[in-house]
């Protein structure tokens, strides 16, 4: 069987699916607070806005392709 690379994208949703909840959690809120620091200036959007926000993207990107 062929070993292909995953894009770091899929990766990074794969451990977000399998990781334990309290690690994935820690690790979301790390992600978001640095994420904080490179946009200074974006308006704070709710927190149930921007999940859905996330979900959205990634459904468009990866599970919309034919």
């Amino acid at each position: 069987m062929a070993n292909t690379k995953q894009p770091e994208e899929v990766q990074v949703m794969h451990f977000f699916e399998t990781a334990p909840i309290e690690k994935a959690e820690a690790i979301f809120n790390i992600v978001c607070e640095k994420m904080r620091e490179r946009v200074p200036n974006r308006p704070v959007a709710s927190r149930k806005q921007r999940s859905k926000k996330i979900v959205e993207n990634y459904v468009n990107e990866h599970c919309n392709q034919e």
